[in-house]
């Protein structure tokens, strides 16, 4: 493994460490568009929260905390797809072109 490609190792504190675990176990329920991820299916979040989490009061700040999560997830999925971008644009690869839909008359 190149020195670059190793994952970033962190903590998480205790008082997140449901929430993340929680992410963790949707990280691969991503929705997406034609401009990328959008966020979390929302469906399976709050399915995976009911079946880990019996207390209700607890499941909406989990909820809360998981969403925290996403947000700054999505920031860090957007700005590396800026700079792959930003990379192609100056590699002189090609880059991929905003289609408009069109209706059919």
């Amino acid at each position: 493994m190149a020195p670059d490609s190793r994952p970033e190792v962190f903590t998480v504190m205790p008082c997140n460490a449901l929430a993340f675990g929680i992410f963790m176990e949707c990280q691969t329920q991503w929705r997406h568009s034609f401009n990328g991820v959008t966020g979390l299916d929302y469906t399976a979040l709050i399915a995976t929260i009911k079946l880990k989490i019996p207390k209700r009061k607890q499941r909406i700040q989990v909820m809360s905390d998981v969403r925290l999560i996403e947000s700054g997830a999505l920031k860090v999925i957007a700005q590396q797809r800026k700079e792959s971008q930003d990379r192609e644009n100056r590699d002189g690869q090609r880059v991929p072109v905003r289609v408009r839909n069109r209706r059919r008359r």
